[in-house]
């Protein structure tokens, strides 16, 4: 994909399907600004995760990676690869700040949040 770098998983053995049809619309839909509308002499997005929405320890969370603590977007899927949310965070908040929101607000969801992927605009 033009204009998408890859950065490594964070998942380390988490079951999301990367190949799951939104993921894959989620792709393509960055690919197709990337190509149409992102000038050409900026940098690619850099694509991070799943990582998994847990707070609980578990190996694999997106709290305290790197790209939580910057500006950029975020795609939030359920368990079993559905597309939930996709949502951003601008200069004045970094995506860890809108993330740990959804903590509190699960309940609120039809299907629970199980995964992010964090698209950092770099």
């Amino acid at each position: 994909m033009v204009g998408i770098s890859r950065a490594p998983s964070h998942t380390l053995g988490l079951v999301m399907d990367l190949n799951s049809a939104d993921n894959q619309r989620l792709l393509a839909a960055l690919d197709d600004y990337v190509t149409n509308h992102r000038h050409p002499a900026r940098r690619p997005f850099l694509m991070h995760g799943p990582c998994t929405m847990s707070s609980e320890g578990i190996k694999g969370s997106w709290e305290g990676t790197d790209p939580s603590w910057k500006a950029g977007c975020y795609a939030i899927f359920s368990q079993e690869g559905s597309l939930l949310y996709i949502g951003k965070a601008s200069n004045s908040k970094s995506v860890g700040a809108r993330l740990v929101r959804f903590r509190y607000e699960a309940s609120a969801w039809a299907e629970k949040p199980a995964y992010v992927r964090i698209i950092e605009v770099v």
